[in-house]
Parts: structure tokens; C-alpha cells; sequence
């Protein structure tokens, strides 16, 4: 894998069985390896004036931790059998967060990285919802 590349990021959500619209963001990165850890930098321009976030993402075996800095700032890990309880820290609040990671899969080449975590997502202690994230990362092309 070359230290400049593409990420790709989409989720789902889906309370009491229906599906909202998937979320998905692009965006180029740099990409470095170290200790057995796949670690993914990349920043995300927030909507209207709320400013850049920073973004780092880990992928290991069994793991997918993503932080945010700056505009938006959370901490959530995801790995089987574990809660995470964070807060989504957001221009506008901070919202109380409780994330149940039921898997991770991550696989790779020397081209592309994929990983992928289902859990179950508690908002502010609201209706749960189902969820998935998808990190697909590759070469940055030109």
C-alpha cells in the first residue's frame, strides 16, 4: 500500500427494521503501518461553517477505533464483546453515546484495505438502532 490514498466510508442505520439512507464520505488520506496496525489520516470538511475535523482511523484484527478532532470530536471503538461509551462532540452539543460492536472484518491486498464493523448504536439513551461501517482504502490514483 503507498502512503497517499483514497478512503472510502459508508454506514447504515437502521431502527426497528428500516433502513435510512446509507451515509458515505471520500476523501484522500495518507496511510502508514506500524506495530501491526493499520492507521488511515484524513480530514472532513463539516457542512455550512462548522470547521475541519480531523480524522484518524486504526484497523487491526478483531478492531476498528475512529477519532475525531477539531470541529467534531469522538473517540468510538469498535470490538466484538466490548461497550464503548462516548460522546459525539458536535458544534451544536455533545451527544452521550453506547456502542455494542457485534463483528469486525478486516482483509487486505497490496492494493486495498477493507474493514467492516456491525454493532448497535444508543444515542442520548433513545431507540436503538443497527448499524455498519465500511472503510475501503486504495491507492490514491493521480
Amino acid at each position: 500500500m503507498t502512503k497517499e490514498v483514497a478512503v472510502a466510508i459508508s454506514g447504515t442505520q437502521s431502527w426497528n427494521g428500516e433502513g435510512a439512507a446509507p451515509v458515505e464520505l471520500c476523501a484522500a488520506g495518507q496511510y502508514f503501518q506500524k506495530n501491526g496496525k493499520h492507521y488511515l489520516l484524513f480530514e472532513e470538511t463539516g457542512q455550512g461553517n462548522s470547521g475541519v475535523t480531523r480524522c484518524r482511523i486504526s484497523l487491526e484484527e478483531g478492531r476498528l477505533t475512529l477519532t475525531k478532532r477539531g470541529a467534531v470530536a469522538v473517540q468510538m471503538v469498535f470490538e466484538p464483546g466490548t461497550v464503548c461509551r462516548c460522546h459525539y462532540s458536535t458544534p451544536f452539543g455533545s451527544i452521550p453515546l453506547e456502542i455494542t460492536t457485534r463483528c469486525v472484518r478486516l482483509s487486505g491486498t497490496r492494493e486495498q484495505i477493507e474493514a467492516e464493523a456491525g454493532y448497535v448504536l444508543c444515542a442520548d439513551c433513545g431507540e436503538p438502532a443497527v448499524c455498519t461501517i465500511r472503510v475501503c482504502v486504495r491507492p490514491r490514483r493521480g
